[in-house]
């Protein structure tokens, strides 16, 4: 049995309906828990086959100090069942003696090496997608309730708004911002470069009371030597929301959450790297997932988890990015971006290690960042409308973006984020 492995996304472990970490080792499921008084032991087992979740009630199990202990003959079925469905694409590997490639259903393999080295064709393409998507319906019905808000996500887009620089080639962008408009979003989620300081924020602050614009605040996975710097941004926003501002601060790590939670005056947001699930356009080709997207929609925040609920409880939204295999939405108020999605991400830069070390490969921390994302970008087949960005990958999506907000009454913000 010490040889069983078994993905943590194929079975979990519940105590009380909360998730505990688990190893299965010499005949048993060894639990480590600090649960004092234990009601319930379940298995959480994804069934590949039938494309669901299904459970398994334990009523006998050992506890000591700390741990709770499964003879792995009561959960001998699930075991078995699972190794069963996870043997299927090694063997059909050891058949076609070929490369995992090759368990891909129908993908057009030819199609990798077609692709567009043109950045501003790339953009093009999207801003002709995203109007003719937007004039296909009468959105200003559809709009008329909405807050439409458009994001910049790096430090030379920040200083184009702060200096009124705008894209003149992005016409879609144009139009978004004259029409819709009344949020800005500054900030990455996926970047820690490009955080704001405490002068950036204020010089945001009255551009916004300028324009009439309300304002959040994006922040990324932080390293522990940005912690102090984030705190000093943290104190700032704090007291202009208790003089009247009312700027929301979006969360993308749980050190965030408890930072946040000391300032009175913080109106956090769960931002969209809490919400992450398998986004990526290439699971459609998968051999199991072909057909089956219904459980790639769900993640943590929509299977009634009574941890992530904690969480929850501090929130009054959630932000969603629109992306191909479509999502399942909370009750909560929901917040929708468009066209990108991303699929993976590093806190170091695969593009910064390709130009500064010539192999992408040695990646290193950035300490002091040239930010090369401005002006560089990785390409992939066209057929996947996939685009690398600095320290990750992201999917474009252009298509039912209307319908994904007219279907769902939960969104009632949506965010533009140009390229």
């Amino acid at each position: 049995m010490d040889s069983i492995k078994i993905p943590k996304t194929q079975l979990f472990v519940l105590v009380n309906e909360q998730i505990v970490p688990y190893r299965i080792c010499n005949e048993q499921i060894i639990i480590q828990t600090d649960i004092m008084d234990i009601k319930k032991v379940n298995l959480l087992f994804y069934d590949l086959e039938n494309d669901k979740f299904n459970r398994c009630i334990i009523n006998k199990y050992i506890i000591t100090k700390n741990k709770i202990v499964i003879d792995m003959k009561l959960a001998q079925k699930v075991i078995d069942r699972i190794i069963k469905q996870l043997e299927l694409p090694e063997k059909n590997l050891k058949e076609k003696n070929n490369s995992i490639g090759k368990l891909l259903i129908k993908y057009p393999v030819n199609n990798d090496l077609i692709f567009e080295t043109d950045i501003k064709k790339i953009k093009n393409k999207i801003n002709k997608d995203l109007k003719i998507e937007f004039q296909s319906f009468k959105y200003n019905d559809i709009l008329k309730n909405i807050e439409c808000a458009i994001c910049y996500n790096s430090n030379k887009k920040i200083m184009d708004f702060l200096n009124d620089k705008h894209n003149n080639d992005d016409t879609f962008e144009r139009e978004y911002i004259e029409k819709y408009v009344s949020r800005v979003y500054v900030g990455n989620a996926f970047c820690w470069h490009k955080n704001i300081n405490i002068d950036t924020l204020y010089c945001i602050v009255e551009k916004c009371n300028k324009k009439n614009f309300k304002l959040s605040i994006i922040t990324s996975v932080l390293p522990e030597h940005e912690l102090a710097s984030f705190y000093n941004v943290l104190f700032e926003i704090d007291n202009l929301n208790k003089n009247g501002s009312d700027i929301e601060i979006i969360v993308n790590d749980f050190g965030s959450i408890h930072l946040c939670k000391k300032f009175k005056n913080t109106k956090m947001v769960w931002g969209v790297m809490l919400n992450r699930r398998q986004k990526d356009p290439r699971y459609c080709y998968r051999w199991i997932q072909n057909n089956k997207k219904g459980l790639l929609r769900e993640n943590d925040l929509n299977v009634n988890f009574q941890n992530i609920k904690d969480y929850l409880h501090n929130f009054n939204r959630i932000e969603y990015e629109h992306n191909v295999i479509g999502n399942v939405y909370s009750v909560n108020r929901c917040s929708l971006h468009f066209p990108f999605s991303q699929t993976n991400t590093s806190m170091y830069c695969p593009l910064y290690a390709a130009i500064k070390n010539k192999d992408s490969n040695r990646q290193v921390n950035v300490e002091k960042c040239k930010e090369y994302c401005n002006e560089y970008f990785y390409v992939l087949g066209q057929h996947l409308n996939l685009i690398g960005i600095g320290n990750g990958l992201c999917s474009f999506y252009t298509s039912n973006i209307i319908n994904e907000i007219k279907n769902n009454p939960s969104i009632d913000r949506i965010i533009y984020t140009p390229l």
